[in-house]
């Protein structure tokens, strides 16, 4: 591949900022001046700056549509756990694992550049500390390789969706990009709170999404927290944030793009039946009810007719029907949790479905019925 120029613009005012359209953000060299980005702030690089880099948009073919949504089977991938090299490029060579498993789409946790991964080097942090609405994560790769990674999993015949990340930004950031992007001390307990009552940071917001959708032509966006957007970091109701939510919904169903809502207080289907437009939310609900139901070891404390109406997709605060929804049984969420953990790993631990003599002894009618029911770790692993 032909080497592709880039431009380093390094600003050495005491006012500097970065370009919040840049492409590409990328730690200055050592021995470079020393600017203090962020005054006791710990996660962004102190010392020598941020820079941004000039970086010709990929081109991506459009020759793909995807599939029906209720043949949606989402696969959540860490781009930097999903293989060893922990980057886009070997991500895209590895994808036909996931069409042989029955995906037919990737759901990718967040590509923007993450601070934490800027600062310590390290690919394995989620990637919810973002520090541009544009900037790809170099620690993944350049945006030509997520161009690439995109168009690779749509000739696998695997949509993409990418996890949107609106609600707040890194700490320190409000000092890079500068502070008129932001609420004023109405931070988040993440980073500070972008200020959507403000016509020029919706744009940019829709500016970002954009360029995921139609620059890389991904094919839809898992919208990180939705509830931070339509409500303050106080928890009052943000009419400015809900504005934006619905012109991000128009602008994926104007390009027949997937949008889907991570809104885990929203049991009435707001963002769909109240006129937002999102075609699905995230279902934490069915999750919790299923892992406590099997979980537990004894069938009297057992509520399997929590499972059968999350099964049914009926709303946790009304009867009625949700109208799309994601459902799952692990998320990044559920899996790092101490509350929670792996989902076959705390069946096991809870004596669920253990095939072994001490569970034979005992137990319950889950347990008696079928000692495979559910994969397990190995004890000796």
């Amino acid at each position: 591949r032909a080497a592709r120029p880039e431009v380093v613009v390094s600003v050495r005012r005491r006012d500097w900022r970065s370009d919040p359209g840049a492409l590409v953000l990328r730690a200055a060299a050592g021995g470079e001046e020393a600017v203090e980005l962020c005054p006791g702030c710990d996660v962004l690089p102190s010392g020598p700056a941020v820079w941004s880099v000039w970086a010709p948009a990929p081109k991506v073919p459009w020759a793909f549509s995807r599939c029906p949504d209720r043949e949606l089977v989402l696969y959540e991938m860490h781009v930097g756990s999903f293989t060893p090299e922990g980057t886009f490029r070997s991500a895209a060579a590895s994808l036909g694992h996931l069409r042989d498993l029955g995906c037919t789409a990737v759901s990718m946790m967040p590509v923007h550049q993450d601070a934490r991964r800027m600062k310590f080097g390290l690919a394995d942090c989620w990637g919810y500390d973002i520090m541009s609405g544009f900037a790809i994560d170099a620690a993944y790769g350049t945006p030509a390789d997520l161009g690439d990674f995109i168009t690779q999993a749509h000739k696998l015949g695997l949509a993409v969706v990418i996890d949107y990340v609106a609600n707040h930004m890194m700490w320190g950031t409000d000092a890079h990009m500068g502070p008129q992007y932001f609420l004023k001390d109405m931070p988040t307990i993440w980073g500070p709170r972008p200020d959507f009552a403000s016509p020029e940071v919706r744009r940019y917001f829709l500016a970002s999404a954009q360029f995921l959708l139609l620059g890389l032509n991904c094919d839809g966006l898992r919208v990180d927290s939705t509830k931070s957007i339509r409500k303050f970091p106080n928890g009052d109701p943000d009419a400015a944030g809900m504005e934006f939510l619905g012109e991000l919904a128009a602008l994926c169903r104007r390009h027949a793009k997937l949008i889907i809502a991570e809104d885990l207080e929203d049991g009435d289907g707001l963002l769909q039946l109240g006129g937002l437009g999102f075609h699905m939310q995230w279902d934490m609900a069915f999750f919790c009810w299923a892992f406590d139901a099997l979980t537990n070891p004894m069938d009297e404390h057992r509520d399997v007719g929590r499972v059968i109406k999350g099964l049914q997709g009926l709303s946790p605060a009304r009867a009625h029907l949700l109208r799309g929804r994601v459902v799952f049984m692990e998320s990044h969420d559920t899996a790092a949790s101490d509350r929670y953990g792996r989902f076959a790993a705390a069946v096991h631990n809870g004596k669920a479905f253990m095939p072994t003599d001490e569970a034979a002894e005992g137990g319950d009618a889950f347990q008696h019925a079928s000692g495979e029911a559910l994969p397990y770790p190995d004890p000796a692993t």
